[in-house]
């Protein structure tokens, strides 16, 4: 496991424009809302420093763009990530329809064991909902997402969906780091001083 004072995640969000992506960040990293914000151009990057189980965490979240001429060069940002959250705006039901085409890139450019969340956001609109609930965790079952629902404008649910986000990640690290560690066990020294793999004796 990495050293306690020293752990460092990457964490992508993605999703179409006008979601709120860039202000879902911005209200867990200073928690902030500015409803004249700009859409991103490319990516973008804001750093938190938390503490989970008395583990001190640097997450970098990365803000990317949703307009498809910026898509291709976002391919560059999945490298080393360790989650991603995919943001759908619930007033806008084909924002959640797009979020395939979004898991289907991912597929192709992301390796290894990494954690991801599904995210409907705007849920102050609530009068303006096209997307319930339902939908929403239908879609998630359907890759086996974790999923939540929160308002970047009045913070609501928010932290939840980070925090929910950064403990996977430490899960499927510890996880990982124990798996490693058994492997090595299955190694010892022949007499030779060569590494060997423990082999199970066969009856003959």
């Amino acid at each position: 496991m990495e050293n306690q004072s020293n752990i460092d995640y990457k964490i992508i969000t993605l999703g179409d424009t006008n979601v709120g992506k860039t202000s879902l960040i911005m209200r867990y990293t200073i928690n902030e809302f500015n409803t004249n914000s700009l859409n991103t151009i490319g990516m973008d990057s804001k750093i938190k420093d938390i503490e989970i189980d008395s583990k001190k965490i640097k997450i970098k979240i990365w803000d990317s763009a949703g307009q498809e001429r910026f898509r291709s060069m976002q391919k560059y940002y999945y490298n080393k990530v360790d989650g991603i959250i995919f943001v759908y705006d619930i007033t806008k039901k084909n924002t959640l329809k797009i979020i395939d085409s979004w898991i289907d890139e991912v597929k192709e450019n992301v390796k290894g064991d990494i954690s991801f969340i599904l995210v409907g956001n705007k849920t102050d609109l609530e009068e303006e909902r096209e997307v319930s609930i339902i939908e929403g965790e239908k879609f998630a079952q359907k890759y086996n997402y974790h999923f939540l629902e929160c308002s970047a404008a009045n913070g609501i649910g928010v932290n939840e969906i980070f925090d929910y986000l950064v403990r996977d990640i430490l899960k499927k690290k510890e996880n990982q780091f124990n798996d490693n560690n058994s492997r090595d066990n299955n190694f010892t020294l022949n007499n030779n001083g060569k590494e060997s793999r423990n082999k199970k004796k066969c009856c003959s």
